[in-house]
């Protein structure tokens, strides 16, 4: 298909054609996916014989940019600013051929439509991110606080997440993870298991203050 694709537009060139030269043959080689993204990139290329008909391809790209987030969603919640990376690397596509503008434009158009359908939501997706680092790869405030501005959650809103989970998680999670540290030095003596497990819990986001009590507790089990 691509040959073909190719060979046709190499035709358009050579002949110097104008705006109203009918490319009606060369749609028909397309009527079977109006809609993929082969479609989108080859009106791209030949839009600007296509006078008024540049607004069917404008919402074709829509389209073409809307799936791509569509898909982007599909494996996990995502923040804004992820989405907006991930829509800038696909605007990289030298066979779309688009402008810094134009670009723009589309993310900025794609982004709305994905917040008036609530796939877009930084309010709700710090809530979910706290609770899937908690129950699946705990971690502390201070790390989570670094995670949340990391995927562009704004700095007062991911205090204020931090802020109200409530603190019993955030030691139900430590403990998780003293109970399988703690295996690994039985054959140390009390005072370096204690270091030991103290500095995993700094490394891993939590406060010195918070972990301390807990890592005594655990050292004199052990």
């Amino acid at each position: 298909m691509k040959v073909g694709v190719e060979g046709r537009e190499s035709k358009v060139e050579n002949k110097n054609l104008s705006s109203n030269f009918n490319l009606q043959p060369l749609f028909s080689t397309f009527n079977h996916l109006p809609s993929s993204n082969l479609f989108v990139i080859w009106c791209l290329r030949f839009g600007h014989y296509l006078g008024q008909s540049m607004d069917i391809n404008k919402k074709e790209v829509s389209e073409y940019f809307y799936r791509q987030a569509i898909r982007f969603l599909s494996y996990r919640a995502r923040s804004e600013k992820e989405i907006r990376d991930f829509l800038n690397k696909k605007t990289k596509n030298k066979s779309l051929q688009l402008t810094k503008l134009s670009s723009r434009e589309y993310i900025e158009n794609t982004i709305q439509q994905l917040k008036k359908e609530n796939l877009i939501n930084d309010n709700e997706f710090a809530d979910w991110w706290i609770e899937q680092r908690l129950s699946f790869n705990p971690k502390g405030k201070k790390i989570l606080r670094l995670e949340l501005l990391q995927k562009g959650i704004d700095p007062q809103l991911a205090e204020e997440k931090i802020n109200n989970t409530n603190q019993k998680y955030f030691q139900k999670a430590a403990k998780e993870i003293l109970c399988k540290k703690i295996k690994l030095y039985s054959h140390l003596k009390k005072r370096e298991v204690k270091d030991k497990l103290i500095k995993h819990l700094l490394r891993r986001g939590f406060d010195y203050q918070s972990i301390k009590v807990l890592v005594d507790e655990f050292s004199e089990k052990s």
